[in-house]
């Protein structure tokens, strides 16, 4: 039973949350058909994207992957930034991944969830934060990478207070503080480096954090 003082002042929003569970895959359906757009959830994809695209980084790509790409707003952005590479998208939720589907069917292609295809460039904006078990999700990540992996996320976000958040003190959707120590157990996986950026439109609550892998038998090409 819930707690009916601590449920009152909640939006029909977090009540629904409550009911369904956050980041269950029934909360994001309900949140890009209800007020994805209406909270400029697109422009922030974008945004975070551009963020990306501004790194003083070289890669030599031919397929990307956008994992975990909401309504697909990333891939105009890496278009541009990788113009002859081959654009793949996914999303955990069906209606992001209709949405993405009808805005850019003409410039990118559906994740084929059966297939065996890896990818040059693994790319995944502001999901790990979202994720109980952060380190499954970012071996999945690798496993669909040939080349590199790009994971980008809130840096260090924490509460009020100065503790980590978990999964039992979750700040909204968010279920986990994104730091450095997230690569020391990958690190048998991929070569890691680590680069943070201001993106004061997307996020002005911090830094972000990328981590940028590479396979243990590929360079990176820096400027």
């Amino acid at each position: 039973m819930f707690n009916l003082s601590k449920i009152k002042n909640l939006s029909i929003d977090g009540l629904y949350s409550k009911l369904i569970g956050v980041n269950s895959k029934r909360y994001w359906n309900y949140r890009f058909n209800r007020n994805w757009e209406i909270k400029n959830g697109r422009l922030q994809t974008a945004y975070f994207a551009m963020g990306f695209a501004l790194l003083n980084i070289k890669f030599e790509v031919k397929t990307i992957l956008d994992y975990g790409c909401g309504c697909g707003d990333s891939i105009p952005v890496l278009r541009m930034r990788f113009p002859k590479a081959q654009i793949y998208f996914y999303d955990y939720s069906n209606i992001a991944m209709e949405k993405a589907n009808s805005y850019y069917e003409g410039i990118a292609t559906p994740f084929d969830i059966n297939s065996n295809f890896t990818y040059d460039l693994v790319y995944c904006s502001n999901v790990i934060e979202h994720i109980s078990d952060p380190i499954s999700f970012s071996n999945k990540l690798i496993s669909l990478s040939n080349k590199y992996v790009v994971i980008q996320a809130p840096y260090s976000e924490k509460h009020g207070d100065g503790s980590s958040i978990t999964y039992e003190h979750k700040i909204g959707e968010h279920v986990n503080t994104i730091d450095e120590s997230l690569i020391e157990s990958l690190k048998d996986r991929m070569d890691w480096d680590i680069m943070y950026s201001d993106i004061p439109y997307a996020w002005p609550k911090g830094k972000q954090i990328f981590f940028i892998g590479k396979t243990l038998t590929t360079d990176s090409n820096r400027d």
